[in-house]
């Protein structure tokens, strides 16, 4: 299971300092992804672009009050799935654009995240079982010196929806 939190930051110089000595770099990339229906507060089906090229993924949510985690499915794919996707009934909800440096440092993948729209955020990411994960992600985040009681478990996708809802009604 991927157990997962953010931290909102203004800069990322403190905690990409602490990573430089404690971590291991591992790149840099821009990503879009595009959500479709079916879309609910539990499921997301996804298809994301990058330089590696295309995966079409489905995520089933758990959340809980320390951590969001996810049981994923994913797929490599070719050619224009956004198009076949829309042609057998899914409809697009919302699509989002994000630049990441990832990191690891322990058994954690540390994201800093830009995200149109939203911001930048430190991601931590562990895959295992949700009581080790609690543990390690509260370990790390300390290292990093992000406040655990900051953390943010709303993923992007319900961000940039509250964000798209609000522009809504704003605009009405």
């Amino acid at each position: 299971m991927e157990i997962e939190v953010k931290f909102k930051v203004d800069s990322f110089d403190g905690v990409r300092e602490k990573l430089s000595s404690l971590g291991r770099y591992l790149g840099k990339y821009t990503e879009r992804d595009v959500y479709f229906t079916p879309f609910s507060e539990d499921e997301v089906l996804r298809v994301r672009t990058s330089e590696e090229g295309k995966l079409l993924t489905y995520k089933h949510l758990v959340k809980n009050s320390d951590t969001q985690s996810a049981v994923e499915l994913q797929a490599r794919v070719d050619g224009d799935i956004e198009e076949i996707l829309e042609r057998v009934g899914h409809k697009k909800v919302v699509e989002k654009r994000k630049t990441r440096e990832m990191f690891s440092l322990a058994d954690v993948t540390v994201n800093l995240d830009v995200v149109d729209g939203l911001g930048s955020f430190v991601e931590l990411e562990y895959i295992g079982e949700q009581k080790d994960g609690v543990h390690i992600l509260k370990s790390v985040s300390s290292e990093l010196g992000l406040d655990w009681n900051s953390r943010i478990t709303t993923p992007y996708i319900r961000q940039l929806l509250l964000l798209k809802n609000k522009n809504n009604q704003t605009h009405k």
